[in-house]
């Protein structure tokens, strides 16, 4: 809602003043959702499909194949699901006076269980994240990392990591998402593995 946005917003600024508490140059920009903004491509970049063979062969059966179902209800009982938000909230100026956004997420991964035809939360773990240049010189991170502990959002703490450019062509913001949005990943993976195991 729009009061969690200005609050959000709110958040961004002190994040902002952090850096600046730090001697960092950095640059307050429009804010925006970049969830919202469509850049170049940065997922599957370079991957290669068999042209030859896009889909799979016509069924012998015909169209649609009806699956006789051995149960009354669904073999699956669990229902994992991710989200992430994106935002660029300013502008840090690198030591070779480049320009690179700051990037802050929210992930959020959840699990589901079924349970007698009926739904309940199994468990559900959150993450803020900031994201800057990886030409950040490694005792700034550090010290950033450190007074971002004094900083929380939803009850949610925050990682703090860098994203590199790896390419002059793509925007580094697309280099960005691709990092908050493999985090997420390992969250979920972190918390099937917890599951798992106990």
């Amino acid at each position: 809602n729009l009061r969690e946005k200005i609050n959000n917003w709110s958040y961004m600024k002190k994040i902002l003043n952090v850096l600046r508490e730090m001697d960092l140059t950095v640059y307050q920009s429009d804010k925006f959702n970049l969830d919202s903004f469509h850049f170049d491509p940065f997922q599957d970049e370079g991957e290669e499909f068999e042209r030859s063979r896009i889909f799979e062969k016509d069924n012998k059966f015909g169209k649609f194949v009806q699956i006789k179902s051995i149960t009354k209800t669904s073999n699956f009982s669990y229902f994992l699901d991710g989200s992430r938000l994106t935002y660029k909230i300013g502008d840090i100026e690198t030591t070779d006076h480049k320009f690179m956004p700051i990037v802050a997420g929210q992930i959020a991964t959840g699990v589901c269980k079924r349970n007698d035809g009926k739904i309940k939360k199994q468990a559900i773990e959150k993450a803020n994240i900031i994201l800057l240049h990886s030409s950040i010189n490694e005792d700034d991170l550090y010290d950033f990392k450190d007074k971002m502990k004094a900083i929380n959002i939803r009850n949610a703490p925050f990682i703090v990591e860098t994203y590199r450019q790896k390419n002059q062509e793509t925007r580094p913001e697309n280099f960005a998402i691709a990092t908050i949005h493999k985090i997420m990943q390992e969250l979920e993976i972190k918390m099937l593995t917890e599951m798992v195991e106990s």
